[in-house]
């Protein structure tokens, strides 16, 4: 059983049929398709069923994919563990986070993470739906290493990880420039209905959404919605074009402040609480570097890992 072939097979997995996988793996169909077939000889049972519609995942194929996602992250790290002898010089650290935990605070990390160790790759990736579980589970079956997410040590997500708090992510009002605040810089809830509100698919089941519901009912606010947005590059424009008020994590916030909308303080004011997870198995040396960076970043230099 060879590397390829397991990646190969991952591929059809996550990108739903061999065709796309070909493409993603910039390899000819007819290649995939044989180191697949090799790979179902090697095991001795069909990994995929083939059908009109595409591959559907035989039960054998299903049970496969959490191993095979372990080994390949297993062979990852025999190659960066080699690697450490000389300092960090290759290989790819994996991540899952929630969207908006990505702008913050994953970036500030992963460009520190960067500037000690240029020469590993960082993939920051979402999960499907914006949800702790997808988190927790995108990094308990090993197609991520860490998570970035929402959540406190003892949450039922929680249960199996081993976590790092990374302190907490506050949420802000954005307003148009001519809204009309009562106190300079604050905002109160019903100021960011009054402006009508800016929502996009992730809204229902998002923390101040939760807050509305407890507050004010969701038919009472969901009056209030002006703009519902699927597009999320779109989502400042409208808030400094004027379009609506939205209410959203601090950096994000500050960067639609930028452009020229109107930023403030919620009154009462909201807030979440970051975490990083991960399981008990070793992490591979970019991982556990990263991992150090976050539970220590006071101790970490710029300039003392310049040269790994």
């Amino acid at each position: 059983m060879e590397r390829r072939q397991i990646e190969y097979f991952l591929a059809v997995v996550d990108h739903g049929g061999f065709s796309r996988a070909a493409v993603e793996m910039h390899v000819t169909q007819p290649a995939l398709s044989q180191g697949i077939a090799q790979l179902e000889r090697e095991l001795g049972v069909p990994l995929f069923k083939r059908t009109p519609r595409g591959a559907v995942l035989t039960p054998a194929g299903k049970a496969a994919v959490e191993p095979a996602r372990q080994a390949l992250r297993g062979l990852s790290a025999v190659q960066s563990a080699a690697l450490a002898v000389t300092g960090l010089a290759g290989g790819t650290l994996d991540i899952a986070s929630l969207p908006t935990m990505a702008q913050s605070p994953v970036s500030e990390l992963v460009a520190r993470f960067r500037r000690l160790h240029p020469k590993v790759t960082v993939s920051i990736q979402s999960p499907a739906q914006t949800r702790v579980s997808e988190v927790a589970e995108m990094v308990r079956t090993g197609l991520c290493e860490l998570g970035v997410t929402e959540g406190e040590p003892d949450l039922p997500e929680m249960k199996g990880f081993t976590t790092l708090s990374l302190g907490r992510q506050d949420y802000v009002a954005a307003l148009p420039a001519a809204a009309q605040l009562n106190t300079e810089g604050e905002a109160s809830w019903e100021e960011v209905l009054a402006c009508g509100l800016i929502v996009g698919p992730w809204w229902e089941s998002s923390r101040p959404a939760a807050y509305l519901d407890r507050t004010l009912g969701r038919r009472a606010w969901r009056k209030h919605v002006a703009v519902r947005i699927d597009h999320r590059d779109a989502y400042l424009p409208l808030v400094v074009s004027g379009a609506g008020a939205a209410i959203l994590p601090r950096y994000s916030a500050h960067l639609a402040g930028a452009a020229g909308a109107r930023v403030a303080e919620l009154t009462p004011a909201l807030w979440r609480s970051v975490v990083m997870i991960r399981t008990d198995d070793p992490l591979s040396p970019a991982a556990a570097a990263m991992w150090q960076l976050a539970e220590h970043p006071e101790t970490q230099s710029d300039q003392a890992h310049s040269g790994a």
